[in-house]
């Protein structure tokens, strides 16, 4: 675990000289394999064995203009490039970046996949993506805000793989964020604060 810290340390310095320096668009080139497509949706087509299976969505499917729409927004878009980030320092450039669009509950990050193109299989089975059941309106209800959170786990199976204990836990883990209202330097949250 010791020799993991020097390249967190170095990922999180690259990470914030990224984010607070000259223009996004600009690095695109330099993060992503393929920077006209950051992200790839893929859904569901069954299994071979113990790996998932599924078919690129066509940007024009209505499904994936909605959630592309979503993950464009500024977040989003900062979240993905740092998964890509994520992966480069890794060096895990075999397959791109999923967003699986599942048929069974489950939402935990996924290793393997076998993408599906016309009459094409491509097989890639150490590839960690995030598995999410959406459609047009689990998506219109904000069921795709989960995915970041999803994301930081496929990160950190990218840096530490197998070095994570129970990484299919169903334990509870939480994140929040805190983005848009204070009031002298302290967070408050009004309609909270009635209830409670």
């Amino acid at each position: 675990m010791r020799r993991r810290r020097p390249v967190l340390l170095v990922f999180y310095v690259l990470s914030f000289l990224l984010f607070f320096s000259s223009s996004q668009d600009e690095k695109d080139a330099l993060i992503f394999p393929d920077p006209e497509e950051k992200i790839c949706l893929v859904r569901a087509a069954g299994r071979d064995g113990d790996i998932l299976m599924g078919e690129k969505l066509a940007k024009d499917d209505p499904l994936a203009k909605k959630i592309l729409e979503q993950l464009e927004f500024p977040y989003h878009r900062s979240v993905i490039k740092l998964s890509q980030c994520a992966r480069n320092l890794s060096a895990d450039k075999e397959g791109p970046n999923v967003l699986f669009l599942s048929e069974t509950e489950g939402g935990f990050p996924r290793q393997g996949l076998i993408l599906k193109q016309k009459e094409k299989r491509k097989k890639y089975p150490a590839l960690y993506y995030v598995d999410l059941v959406l459609d047009e309106q689990r998506v219109a209800r904000g069921e795709l805000d989960i995915y970041s959170h999803e994301l930081g786990h496929v990160m950190m199976l990218n840096i530490m793989g197998d070095e994570i204990p129970d990484r299919r836990s169903t334990k509870q883990d939480v994140s929040i964020g805190i983005t848009d209202y204070t009031r002298n330097g302290a967070a408050r949250f009004p309609k909270t604060e009635r209830r409670y």
